[in-house]
């Protein structure tokens, strides 16, 4: 016999998906891609901006998962943004070159 009583209306419980984590990461990730690449690295700055503003997110939020994505993520911009920084200083500038040609002999 089948009893209704115990049967419950509410919805099961969601998981915490942590897509702003993981839209953090992968915009870190691209960033990076982007960095390394001179003519591209325009959009490094692109995706570098939304990807730290969404991996802050992701770490501030309570309750969230997968915030080692968004730590990995908001490390990965900052990196990715801050090469890219590094590359136009010395693309255009001579004096700015002359100053970081130690750091690029011993990039490249």
């Amino acid at each position: 016999m089948y009893n209704d009583s115990c049967a419950s209306s509410d919805p099961a419980p969601s998981k915490k998906s942590g897509g702003k984590a993981v839209a953090g990461f992968v915009l870190g990730f691209l960033t990076l891609s982007f960095a390394w690449v001179i003519f591209f690295n325009f959009f490094s700055f692109l995706f570098g901006i939304p990807g730290v503003i969404l991996s802050i997110i992701a770490i501030a939020k309570k309750n969230s998962g997968k915030k080692v994505l968004a730590v990995i993520g908001l490390i990965a911009c900052l990196i990715g943004m801050t090469f890219t920084i590094l590359s136009w200083a010395s693309i255009w500038s001579y004096d700015a070159y002359k100053i970081l040609e130690p750091i690029a002999k011993w990039i490249y």
